[in-house]
């Protein structure tokens, strides 16, 4: 692909994180710094760099690491053939051969490294003849001491992760590239058992079985706690950690810290469902402390959103509610929410159309796949619906057609003049200084094309918010 061989495509669908991401790179490549790309693997970093070698072909000689193989890209490629040798030291000595050929341009040479998990493989250091970008893995920037060495040269290189990659990306780039490949009900199971990983959904589905599956089962769920909350990297974390099954990078801009996250609501489930009542313990203490740090806003929410969906559902669980305490944002039916409500159990369901739904009152019910939009759980009680979106957003539109999906199925079963509240679940915090639960407004009602519709359906009883007490 880097050297547009005949029959890759001509045209590149590329994120504007990514555009935006690529040229702060430029500016300091020509500023001479070095730069290191680096985060989850199978977000792009490989082609975040081809990227760039694309913008430097014709003004440098680029020279381009993949792997254990080196090649040679002349300036006036594709006039002058690749050069490709297997030896970094023949390729290190004939490239500063044709730069000195080709007059005393400053740093004449573009140099990307990209070892692509190999962790022994050595590095070409060229000093200040050459601009120098690496596109590693976090593992690979630990464990490969030449990469490290070369890092330390000649003043300490500038490290960016790559951008993470948000639900709309994810969307987007299925009904782009992908819809004609696999169905929407597909691409949604993916996105559960992987996460907003693109390589991994995008992938072979049987993957699954063959590497996530695997690798969950040899886990350890402290060891994936420890994991997530050391800073930095970790030796000996192994492939689950490697290829990102487990875990994914993420930057924070405002602390400028790297962070963690589990990939996905799958890998959530099973490992809590794999710890001992040790490890379970010390997991829902360690998911409390990031829910209550996203809440103040020290966190991006991103990184703690799963913790609190499961802390709500278990609180949901657990404690006995009393829904008419609620803050009402706004009221359309003369009707007062219940108090004393006891939940009997957690129900999971798996299919889009609710058939596996019975809906039996006083059960909170989960769907076992991320895009019902706009609800994150519903019960039911005396013939009311309560539909509950968890979120640290102070502003949260709701998504029409999760609604619609919802009031379609469970009519059908119960009763044609059902109505519903929805209920925002928003954690209890100061954020940033100012009071979330305060100053929190109703939401308007959007199509699935973003555009906010005119009216509230008929068959809402109010919107409600329900302050989540924090969890220290």
């Amino acid at each position: 692909p880097i050297l547009a061989k005949e029959g890759y495509p001509s045209r590149m669908l590329v994120r504007d994180t990514v555009k935006d991401h690529i040229e702060d790179t430029l500016k300091r490549l020509d500023r001479g710094e070095r730069v290191i790309h680096y985060g989850t693997p199978g977000y792009g970093k490989s082609m975040t760099g081809v990227l760039v070698v694309k913008k430097k072909m014709g003004k440098k000689l680029i020279v381009i690491q993949q792997g254990k193989t080196w090649y040679f890209v002349p300036k006036d490629f594709p006039g002058t053939c690749v050069v490709k040798s297997m030896f970094p030291n023949t390729m290190k000595a004939y490239a500063i051969a044709q730069a000195g050929a080709s007059g005393g341009e400053t740093r004449p040479i573009f140099h990307l490294i990209d070892p692509q998990g190999h962790h022994t493989v050595p590095v070409i250091v060229f000093g200040g003849i050459a601009e120098q970008l690496a596109t590693v893995s976090p593992n690979t920037l630990l464990l490969n001491d030449k990469l490290r060495s070369w890092e330390k040269q000649y003043g300490r290189p500038i490290r960016k992760v790559e951008p993470h990659w948000e639900n709309e990306d994810m969307k987007k780039c299925y009904e782009k590239c992908y819809k004609s490949s696999f169905t929407l009900d597909e691409y949604e199971q993916r996105l559960h058992f992987w996460g907003n990983n693109p390589r991994n959904v995008f992938d072979e589905m049987l993957s699954v079985r063959t590497a996530l599956d695997p690798a969950i089962t040899d886990l350890r769920p402290a060891d994936v706690k420890q994991y997530l909350e050391e800073e930095g990297l970790l030796r000996d974390t192994g492939e689950k950690y490697a290829k990102s099954y487990i875990v994914h990078w993420l930057y924070d801009r405002k602390s400028e810290k790297t962070l963690k996250k589990i990939a996905s609501p799958y890998v959530m489930q099973r490992l809590f469902e794999k710890a001992n009542a040790h490890e379970l313990k010390d997991l829902k203490a360690f998911g409390k402390k990031l829910v209550a740090g996203a809440a103040r806003g020290d966190l991006p929410s991103i990184v703690a959103a799963d913790w609190l969906e499961r802390q709500v559902f278990d609180f949901f669980i657990e404690k006995k509610l009393d829904m008419s305490t609620c803050q009402k944002l706004r009221t359309q039916h003369a009707l007062e929410p219940a108090d004393g409500l006891s939940m009997k159990g957690i129900k999971r369901f798996k299919n889009k159309k609710f058939s596996d739904v019975d809906f039996e009152q006083d059960y909170l019910y989960v769907p076992d796949w991320r895009t019902l939009e706009s609800i994150d759980a519903f019960f039911l009680h005396d013939g009311i619906l309560y539909a509950l979106q968890v979120t640290f957003a102070e502003e949260h539109k709701i998504k029409n057609a999760g609604v619609v999906r919802l009031l379609k199925a469970a009519s059908k079963r119960l009763s044609k003049d059902l109505k519903y509240y929805f209920i925002f679940v928003v954690p209890n915090a100061t954020r940033n200084g100012r009071d979330i639960i305060k100053g929190y407004k109703a939401q308007a009602y959007v199509t699935s094309k973003g555009g906010e519709l005119k009216t509230y359906p008929k068959a809402e009883i109010a919107q409600l918010l329900f302050p989540f007490p924090i969890q220290v």
